[in-house]
């Protein structure tokens, strides 16, 4: 399932849950992912769909304009990060227990980093008080919760989640 939270984590009222919100990215990936998280062949595929560039082993991955050149996987984009954080740290029961289903940032992910996402197992995102829009409609099990209120919404359908929520805020 995917699980999006809508608001800021300083909304969060409740301190364990409040540890589960990632602020930023690009740390808590080159802290807790480099060197240390095995590059699986899933994640090797999702950094060659998003980046356009080869996965080339060793925590490096080939740069996008010159092929033999091997960049270091701190240097990838801030949404390919977010969609190898999804696979490794939202999983329940996915990694060391400190680190089990944490709840990543959404916005800075372009919509070809969403799309990916949006077709894991499971991902926690959350996002501001809006849900980006998709020309591509994903059929999957999501789960929206207003962080503020509680609130939820579930649906199969990302589009149809997108005017539920809509539908909510006016």
């Amino acid at each position: 399932m995917i699980e999006i939270y809508l608001g800021s984590p300083s909304e969060v009222t409740d301190k364990n849950e409040l540890k589960r919100f990632v602020i930023n990215t690009d740390d808590y990936f080159n802290g807790r992912f480099c060197g240390k998280i095995e590059v699986t062949p899933k994640m090797a595929s999702i950094i060659q769909r998003i980046e356009k560039a080869p996965y080339l082993g060793d925590w490096r991955f080939a740069s996008r304009m010159n092929h033999s050149v091997a960049i270091s996987l701190t240097e990838l984009s801030t949404g390919c990060k977010t969609a190898l954080c999804c696979i490794a740290f939202s999983a329940p029961k996915s990694c060391a227990e400190r680190d089990a289903n944490m709840i990543f940032p959404g916005i800075a992910c372009g919509n070809n980093a969403l799309l990916e996402v949006f077709q894991l197992d499971y991902a926690n995102l959350y996002f501001p008080l809006y849900l980006p829009r998709l020309e591509q409609d994903i059929k999957k099990q999501f789960r929206v919760t207003i962080i503020e209120t509680g609130d939820a919404f579930q649906s199969e359908s990302y589009q149809d989640l997108c005017k539920e929520v809509d539908e909510w805020l006016s």
